[in-house]
């Protein structure tokens, strides 16, 4: 992530910004977020494939992909974009035709480490989700072949052998890790 030399920014300001799309803002500084690589793309869009459906047959709420902005600070601004987020039922019905920022963090933040991510600035990413109120937060590290799950409680890395269990976010929801990097 290369931060842009600017003013202070504001969530609303962002969200009008000319190519706006490929940035965060972190305190009130944009912060652009380059495109990953095809492994990166890859795993996001499995995961897409695997939780969505699982989500959408139980009507537990929304499972999206990364171009959603979650506001999770003020004065000065955070605006931050996992690569995928679910959204409680409660709360996604409240986000119909919603065409701004989502207001807090998702229920659950995955992110997947790409080959310009620094890993100390996603986990730091991972810490600030939880941090900011989402009850869930996994780093996905392809390099590595390890996911690592962030709680309130702490965190724990799980190997390519392991099946990832979201619980109690997702219930019942059981994702092979070795499949995700095969």
């Amino acid at each position: 992530m290369a931060r842009m030399a600017s003013k202070s920014v504001t969530a609303h300001e962002l969200l009008l910004m000319p190519g706006g799309r490929h940035c965060e803002l972190l305190r009130g500084e944009v912060v652009r977020v380059s495109p990953a690589g095809y492994q990166h793309g890859d795993i996001v869009t499995q995961l897409v494939e695997r939780i969505g459906p699982f989500v959408r047959s139980r009507g537990l709420g929304r499972y999206v992909s990364g171009e959603i902005g979650f506001w999770i600070e003020r004065n000065p601004d955070t605006v931050r974009a996992p690569d995928g987020a679910f959204l409680r039922k409660e709360r996604a019905e409240k986000l119909i035709g919603h065409r701004g920022f989502v207001d807090g963090p998702p229920d659950l933040a995955i992110e997947v480490l790409s080959p310009t991510d620094r890993r100390r600035d996603a986990l730091a990413k991972c810490r600030a989700w939880i941090g900011a109120g989402a009850e869930t937060a996994v780093l996905i590290d392809p390099d590595r072949r390890t996911a690592t799950v962030f709680t309130t409680a702490g965190e724990t890395e799980f190997d390519e052998h392991a099946v990832l269990r979201l619980d109690p976010v997702l219930p019942d929801l059981a994702l092979p890790l070795a499949e995700l990097f095969a």
